[in-house]
C-alpha cells in the first residue's frame, strides 16, 4: 500500500467517524463485519497463486473498504426515512433504535448479496 492509499484510508475513516458523531443521534451500526465478508469474498475469487500475495490482499481490503464506504453514504441518504418509519411504528426510544438497527442490517445484508462493485484504480 503506497503513501497515498494509507493517507486516503485514514482521511475516509476519520471523516466518516466525525460525520456520524457530529451530525447524527441515530444509532448507526458497525459495518466492519460486512466489510470483512466483502474482503473474504474478493480473496476467495483470486486465483490460487494470488491468494497469498500481499498486494492482492491489500487491494481486496481497499476495495471492501471503499465498497462499504459507498454503501454507508448511500444508506445515509435514506436513513431519515427509515428512522421516521421506525418512530411511527414504535413509541419507546429503545424500540425505535432497535428497529433502525434492524433496517440497517437488512440494507447491508442486501448490499452483500449484490455482485461485487468494480472500483476504478
Amino acid at each position: 500500500m503506497n503513501y497515498f492509499e494509507r493517507n486516503m484510508r485514514l482521511i475516509i475513516i476519520v471523516t466518516t467517524a466525525l460525520t456520524l458523531v457530529a451530525c447524527s443521534s441515530k444509532p448507526f451500526i458497525s459495518t466492519a463485519e460486512h466489510q470483512d465478508k466483502l474482503k473474504q469474498r474478493c480473496i476467495s475469487a483470486l486465483v490460487d497463486e494470488l491468494k497469498q500475495d500481499q498486494a492482492a490482499n491489500n487491494r481486496c481490503n481497499h476495495n471492501a473498504m471503499m465498497s462499504m464506504h459507498l454503501a454507508k453514504r448511500l444508506y445515509e441518504t435514506g436513513a431519515d426515512s427509515d428512522y421516521t418509519q421506525c418512530k411511527t411504528l414504535h413509541a419507546e426510544k429503545e424500540q425505535i433504535d432497535e428497529c433502525f438497527k434492524a433496517r440497517q442490517l437488512k440494507y447491508y445484508d442486501n448490499w452483500l448479496s449484490m455482485p461485487p462493485v468494480k472500483l476504478a484504480k
